[in-house]
């Protein structure tokens, strides 16, 4: 009868490291896996942002373009528009 005991311990010590090394290497898997799609999640992200730097760089430069034919168009009334801006802000900075 202890032998059967001793067997049946045995049995279950072999089903628990066997259920360990099962884990273990679910956990490797799981672990890979949730790399992959963290890469993949990166990968979007990163062109998605190269995307909208892309298209602001193209929106800046023709809004460039664009107030460089107005101040063509009317170098005066630029200038004074400029001038009235900066005495703007001094004022502004000088409360504080």
């Amino acid at each position: 009868m202890t032998k059967n005991i001793i067997e049946a311990k045995h049995s279950d010590v072999d089903d628990i490291k066997e259920d360990i090394n099962s884990l273990k290497s679910n956990t490797i898997e799981l672990a890979r896996h949730v790399k992959e799609a963290g890469s993949h999640k990166t990968e979007d992200i990163t062109e998605a942002a190269s995307k909208r730097f892309k298209a602001l760089t193209t929106q800046g430069k023709e809004q460039l373009k664009n107030m460089e034919s107005k101040i063509k168009a009317k170098p005066l009334q630029s200038i004074a528009v400029a001038f009235i801006a900066g005495l703007v802000f001094d004022a502004l900075l000088k409360r504080r």
